[in-house]
């Protein structure tokens, strides 16, 4: 082999070797890329992992349950089905008070329009209709047979004892409870007033 032969190969062989290690260094980037995330990957889960080591003291423990609002001792189940009880006895007292005393509320009604006579100077037998709202109220509230045929003073003491008082056996109580059947000839404004008092006071205060 002559010297440019010699010549011509060495330069093909230096010419070949920047080529081969260029193909090297691709093959080792191409290859280096999934290491490369592999690595990242396991540093990521190392972190995590020490993360939640770290933070576990921290996680929050489940609440208790809430108190039951029910007694817990047989003591304290008694004494609450004693205050309901109570509550259930009391409201029905109630009821039944208030269911009983509607006549009284009719009644004040019925006086109120009949006082509102009165304050418009319409004093003219005014006196019948406040006689004829105490008897219906005392037939209401007590025995027909017991209210029915009371006149004059038998009327007067019955209103007396069982409104708890003394008011009827003044002259504006005699003239009222006579009104229906001894009409007076003229009467004053403050007897009126006072009469219709009389009327009030017992339609509130009466006992049965």
């Amino acid at each position: 082999m002559g010297p440019r032969a010699r010549h011509s190969r060495a330069a093909d062989q230096h010419g070949r070797r920047p080529g081969a290690a260029g193909a090297g260094a691709a093959r080792q980037g191409a290859g280096g890329a999934p290491a490369h995330a592999a690595r990242q990957w396991r540093r990521l889960t190392m972190d995590s992992a020490a993360l939640d080591k770290a933070l576990a003291p921290l996680v929050e423990f489940p609440l208790p349950p809430a108190p039951s609002l029910w007694p817990q001792t047989w003591a304290g189940r008694v004494l609450l089905a004693l205050i309901i009880a109570g509550a259930v006895a009391g409201a029905w007292t109630w009821l039944r008070q208030r269911r009983a005393n509607r006549y009284r509320r009719e009644a004040i009604a019925e006086l109120q329009r009949i006082e509102r006579r009165l304050d418009a100077a319409e004093t003219r037998g005014i006196l019948v209709p406040l006689e004829s709202l105490l008897r219906r109220v005392a037939l209401v509230a007590f025995p027909r047979d017991k209210v029915a045929s009371l006149v004059g003073a038998d009327w007067r003491d019955f209103l007396d004892r069982s409104g708890g008082g003394h008011g009827f056996d003044s002259p504006a109580g005699r003239q009222l409870t006579e009104a229906a059947w001894r009409p007076a000839a003229s009467i004053a404004p403050d007897e009126i007033r006072a009469a219709a008092a009389l009327v009030r006071h017992w339609i509130e205060k009466h006992h049965v």
